[in-house]
């Protein structure tokens, strides 16, 4: 065994890109609203963003010595999170571009709660009170902070954000199967 794969990890080594993610993540909106505005479809914005990240990570995996490959087993999983990953990016980016950014992220921002009833389901495990009260307050505050506006609700932007929720979903039960953990290669391929 290598040194490098010998040593155990930093407790927060993941703790940055983790943030870095979320920040990311949260900032997708805004510019897209102005994209929107200025006549580029929310999929086209999608597409862009897709290729370049799974272009980076290509670079990324030849320069520090990533394998890519998928045993054929795996692709279902993989389309598969892929399509859910496709419905967050195309559907809330899409989203912004009918109705107003904090109705889009409320509605998208359900996707906790959808989780937590579905987990029973799924995975066989129980919301436990404490995460039912956890999760009730950080969507209050969330309704708090962003203040929707509720005058202007296209049918089409509420269908794309909810659908952007539906695919967080998926996208969480689907990555938690992922093959191989969800390393780096699950990453490129749900491009």
């Amino acid at each position: 065994m290598s040194e490098a794969t010998a040593r155990a990890p930093a407790p927060l080594a993941g703790t940055g890109p983790l943030f870095l993610s979320a920040l990311c993540y949260g900032l997708n909106a805004a510019p897209a609203r102005e994209a929107a505005g200025l006549g580029l479809p929310g999929p086209d914005i999608v597409a862009l963003r897709n290729v370049l990240l799974f272009a980076g990570l290509v670079l990324a995996a030849r320069l520090m010595g990533w394998r890519l490959a998928a045993p054929r087993r795996d692709w279902p999983a993989l389309i598969g999170l892929g399509l859910a990953s496709a419905c967050v990016g195309v559907g809330y980016i899409s989203a912004v571009g009918y109705i107003p950014v904090g109705v889009a992220v409320m509605v998208f921002y359900a996707y906790p709660l959808l989780i937590l009833i579905l987990s029973p389901l799924v995975d066989g495990t129980r919301p436990t009170p404490l995460g039912l009260v956890a999760f009730a307050l950080a969507f209050a505050g969330l309704v708090l902070a962003i203040g929707p506006s509720f005058d202007a609700l296209d049918p089409r932007g509420l269908a794309l954000a909810g659908l952007a929720c539906l695919g967080a979903v998926a996208q969480l039960f689907l990555a938690a199967r992922a093959p191989g953990g969800g390393g780096v290669a699950t990453v490129a391929w749900a491009q």
